[in-house]
């Protein structure tokens, strides 16, 4: 799997160099329409690099929103739980109390 992922970004780095010497080569040596083409497939670049930075921060932003909204709703369900308790403990003391009372009457 290691050699797999070594072998895939080596050749991914092939390309990326192949693909700066044919820019290169077409800025030197390139007639006008292959300059215009190449200006125009940089620019389309740069413009799916930018959807792709916006959605990026878009998901990273919905992310956040899904943790806050998790970590809110787990702070509220322990409020709940220890609501709960606390009316549990009462109802506990009282019914004591009662008994003691009853004990004390009698």
């Amino acid at each position: 799997v290691e050699f797999d992922q070594d072998k895939k970004k080596f050749e991914m780095k092939i390309q990326r160099l192949n693909d700066i010497h044919e820019h290169r080569r077409v800025l030197f040596f390139g007639s006008e329409s292959e300059k215009a083409q190449l200006q125009k497939e940089v620019f389309d670049d740069a413009k799916k690099q930018l959807h792709l930075k916006d959605q990026m921060k878009r998901l990273e932003s919905e992310r956040n929103a899904l943790e806050e909204l998790r970590n809110q709703q787990y702070l509220a369900k322990k409020e709940q739980e220890a609501k709960a308790a606390e009316q549990k403990k009462k109802e506990i003391l009282c019914s004591i109390q009662r008994d003691n009372r009853e004990v004390c009457a009698v």
